[in-house]
């Protein structure tokens, strides 16, 4: 019987450290105070590039972005007049005018004594009589039947029996451009004597008659 000396236990295996980035690995550069760039930056590999929004341009340093004055071009395609803005621009028309849907292009507008008025009849019942109402506006304005357009007509139900009646019917009065005015004698007194002398009721002048100016109409063909 011998003793001999107990082997040393192994030492632990060592925790394996993280492996080091491969040196190629991508930077980007985009997540750093978005790369430098004044609105948008774009990563890429080994690199990245700054892009402007719709309305600016990149300046030569790469990063910063330009306002472009589109009205320096073509006027930006108004009509009239251009107003640059950052990033943007907007047309709008000389006094008299009136800008299109499209926002560029201009509209006379022409002046107008506007009334609005009250029937006790239905919608369906004025158009067929509409002509009728036409003349005795023009007969009360002393103007030309051909100057005065119905421009809208509004029916509600009235509270009691469940009838219609028109709440409004909007007119238009064309007057001498040069100046406009409403013609003292377009009250509802006179017209609705005029009303009577083509049998059609009486009517209610719910808004006074006031000076307006409306596109004109397109010359026929």
């Amino acid at each position: 019987v011998v003793r001999r000396a107990a082997s040393p236990s192994p030492d632990p295996s060592p925790s394996a450290s993280p492996s080091p980035s491969p040196p190629d690995a991508d930077v980007d550069e985009c997540a750093t105070n978005n790369g430098g760039c004044a609105h948008s930056c774009t990563n890429s590999v080994g690199s990245y590039s700054c892009s402007c929004n719709s309305g600016y341009s990149l300046n030569a340093d790469g990063k910063a972005c330009d306002d472009v004055d589109e009205c320096a071009i073509y006027n930006g395609g108004c009509a009239h007049r251009c107003t640059n803005s950052g990033g943007s621009y907007s047309c709008s028309c000389e006094s008299g005018y009136s800008l299109n849907a499209d926002g560029k292009t201009c509209v006379e507008m022409t002046p107008a004594v506007t009334l609005t008025a009250q029937l006790p009849m239905t919608k369906a019942a004025f158009k067929q009589q509409e002509d009728k109402f036409i003349t005795a506006v023009a007969q009360s304005a002393n103007v030309a039947s051909d100057l005065v357009s119905v421009v809208s007509v509004t029916e509600v139900e009235s509270t009691a029996g469940a009838r219609f009646h028109i709440q409004a019917i909007v007119c238009d009065v064309v007057t001498d451009i040069a100046v406009p005015a409403v013609p003292p004698l377009l009250t509802q007194g006179t017209l609705n004597d005029q009303l009577q002398a083509v049998n059609l009721p009486q009517c209610t002048i719910s808004a006074p008659p006031t000076v307006v100016r409306r596109a004109a109409s397109p010359s026929p063909d």
